[in-house]
């Protein structure tokens, strides 16, 4: 055989080297982007009321609450929640030396992680029920990056509007 059927041969090789290398590349970067863990939101079931007259305070509008929980494999970071034409705060259960298990309020979350639960109370004006929201917003892993994500839920997914206590 002569020197053009190897060189032929040597230029096949290295392309499909190089292609094969690349292509093996691209599948593991790719991979290792889908195969992240991640937080997710699971809603552990709401309620709500409406007291229009209260002997501890001025009449109330509709309020919900509902329990959120990292379903998911990761951890959230600086996760907090917000509303969309609603009010919307926080709760964290805490151990205490007096009363056992307290209820704390809290702006700010550092760590969220799989399995863990949240609090919240929702309060809206009775004519935005339909169309306000819980906002849920963390910070995916690696938190250098800075990369947030949200979760909006309808409060219509949390409870249905109640009718007014008299």
């Amino acid at each position: 055989m002569d020197e053009g059927f190897w060189g032929v041969v040597g230029w096949a090789a290295a392309i499909s080297t190089a292609l094969a290398t690349g292509v093996s590349t691209v599948a593991a970067l790719w991979w290792r982007r889908e195969d992240r863990a991640e937080a997710d939101w699971a809603l552990q079931g709401g309620g709500a009321s409406w007291v229009k007259h209260d002997r501890y305070g001025p009449p109330h509008g509709p309020t919900a609450t509902a329990l959120v929980a990292n379903a998911g494999d990761g951890t959230a970071f600086r996760m907090h929640v917000t509303g969309r034409l609603c009010a919307v705060s926080m709760w964290r259960s805490a151990p205490s030396n007096n009363v056992g298990i307290t209820r704390q309020a809290v702006e700010l979350l550092p760590s969220v992680r799989p399995g863990e639960d949240i609090q919240l109370t929702v309060e809206c004006a009775p004519d935005s029920w339909e169309s306000a929201e819980v906002l849920i917003v963390w910070t995916r892993s690696p938190t250098w990056k800075k990369k947030t994500r949200t979760l909006a839920i309808p409060l219509r997914e949390i409870a249905t509007k109640p009718e007014p206590d008299e």
